[in-house]
């Protein structure tokens, strides 16, 4: 057992914590190494795009409840071709694929988003229609 002021963990949670926190910070170093282009779309809302002429891979929103007035609630739209480079390069699952982009994105952006605030972007039609992107 491992003993901090709070709590109790074991030897096992440790470990898991710390292999945690590395993964976090090479996809991090990863992420910070791509050709990102950011830009503020207006009302705090952000694009960014996969180098000068690349296509968005990630947004964040800010939307407004449409049931409670004053309530706004933050969204961060993930293309899923992202997430498969993460899952392919560092050998994760999607889920931990996407808790490490949220982080990278928290900690570049200042943001405090969570898991909660993602969405796939792949396969949400508002992210076409808004991107003037259409398949056939």
């Amino acid at each position: 057992m491992i003993m901090s002021k709070n709590y109790l963990i074991s030897k096992n949670q440790f470990k898991l914590i710390v292999e945690t926190d590395k993964r976090l910070s090479i996809v991090s170093k990863y992420l910070d190494s791509q050709d990102w282009r950011p830009w503020d779309i207006g009302d705090g809302e952000l694009d960014i795009a996969d180098g000068e002429h690349g296509r968005n891979l990630l947004r964040f929103r800010i939307h407004q409840s449409s049931t409670m007035p004053d309530l706004n609630f933050n969204t961060l739209y993930v293309e899923d071709s992202l997430v498969s480079r993460i899952m392919n390069v560092f050998g994760m699952t999607a889920n931990q694929s996407v808790l490490s982009i949220i982080n990278w994105f928290n900690k570049r952006f200042d943001y405090n988003l969570t898991i909660d605030d993602y969405e796939s972007a792949s396969n949400n039609e508002a992210w076409d229609e808004e991107d003037n992107y259409y398949e056939d």
